[in-house]
């Protein structure tokens, strides 16, 4: 029973990957069909920026699979299913992912493509404000908020028992 979570885990994960591997495989296929018929004159700054998005995405793959690797107990037995691929910090990735592919799969076709990397802090600048900065702030809220309360129940706590 404690391994069902493992399991559930596991297959969400390897679902995950298997999508993010046929969206990798599937701009490499459509990337090279377009090199061939769009850019005969291409130059190798541009065919480098290209490979460099591929390679991003490849290494953003990498990132998942290494956090979603699961663990076996030496009889084979699943201790753990993995981190979980959901989260802010994730999504965020997979929002860099999608942008970098795109990237890579149009870039063949007009270089003001490359202009779509501008759209890339847009998910990390809101992965930072939801993760780092608005818990900040709402922890400093319920910190006076608490701060006020405390107070102001310690005030009447003391008056009561020193009321004769």
């Amino acid at each position: 029973m404690a391994n069902d979570s493992a399991k559930k885990t596991l297959r969400k994960n390897s679902r995950i990957l298997g999508t993010v591997r046929v969206a990798l495989m599937g701009a490499l296929a459509v990337y090279l069909p377009l090199v061939y018929t769009y850019r005969d004159d291409a130059t190798a700054i541009s065919v480098s920026v290209s490979v460099a998005h591929y390679s991003l995405a490849v290494a953003i793959y990498q990132m998942f699979r290494h956090l979603s690797r699961e663990r076996y107990d030496s009889t084979g037995r699943l201790i753990d299913g993995g981190s979980e691929l959901s989260g802010t910090v994730i999504n965020v990735a997979f929002d860099v992912l999608y942008v970098v592919l795109l990237v890579f799969t149009l870039s063949p076709v007009t270089v003001k493509i490359y202009w779509a990397d501008l759209l890339i802090p847009i998910p990390i600048l809101y992965g930072f404000w939801s993760v780092v900065i608005k818990p900040m702030m709402h922890f400093t809220d319920m910190q006076e908020t608490a701060t006020r309360t405390t107070g102001s129940h310690s005030g009447r706590r003391e008056r009561k028992r020193y009321k004769y």
